[in-house]
This record gives C-alpha cells, structure tokens and sequence, in this order.
C-alpha cells in the first residue's frame, strides 16, 4: 500500500483566474454533453442509443491510447467513465 502525502499550496489563486475560467467553461461544455447524450439514450431509440455507446467506446479506445506509457495514476484517471 502506498500512501501519498499531499503538499497544500499556500498560494491563493483568484476565482477570475484565466485557468480556472477555462477548465470552468470546459467542465460546462462536457456536462452539456453529457446530459445531450442522456437524452438521446433516453428516446430509447436502439439505433440513436448504438450510435452514442459506439461514439463512447471509439472515443475511448481513441483518447486512451496516449496514455499507455504514463503512470497508474494518470491511467486510472484516463480509462474512467468521463461523465462527471
């Protein structure tokens, strides 16, 4: 078992930070997304339902091939489901 010790930055970042406005609209976007795919899953429409498993698998098998070489961290982070 290994136990990781987190160090806390004392830096205060602002909320209107550039970079956290970004990953705030990104987050936005793939909530979005996410609930688009929902309701279309939820018309329970078989083929429109395949169309989105099949775009959710292709993305994944696409995207997690870059993350072969990186550590179990990363890796577990990259092969988890992405909705939230």
């Amino acid at each position: 078992m290994v136990i990781k010790f987190f160090k806390w930055s004392t830096k205060q970042s602002s909320p209107l930070d550039k970079s956290r406005m970004i990953q705030a609209t990104l987050y936005c976007v793939q909530i979005t997304l996410a609930y688009f795919l929902m309701l279309i899953a939820m018309t329970y429409n078989i083929w429109l339902t395949a169309a989105v498993v099949l775009g959710a698998g292709f993305g994944h098998w696409l995207f997690s091939s870059s993350y072969s070489n990186s550590n179990a961290e990363t890796m577990e982070a990259a092969t988890s489901d992405s909705c939230h």
